[in-house]
């Protein structure tokens, strides 16, 4: 189950980052609304990382 729970973690991170690559790509950077997108795109990054590190962790196997 603890596999189950990382799969969906490296999922929804992975849906983040990708979604704003599509917004930058659309509508590139200059508005307060990619601001924000940027903003978010640094925390994903952030979170990939702390994600990262408690799967090596807890689960060295799978890497």
């Amino acid at each position: 189950m603890q596999h189950v729970i990382t799969l969906i973690k490296a999922r929804l991170i992975q849906a983040d980052l990708k979604e704003i690559d599509r917004e930058f790509g659309e509508k590139g950077v200059g508005s307060l609304f990619t601001m924000i997108l940027f903003k978010q795109a640094l925390i994903s990054v952030a979170n990939l990382v702390d994600f990262e590190l408690t799967v090596r962790l807890e689960s060295p196997r799978i890497i």
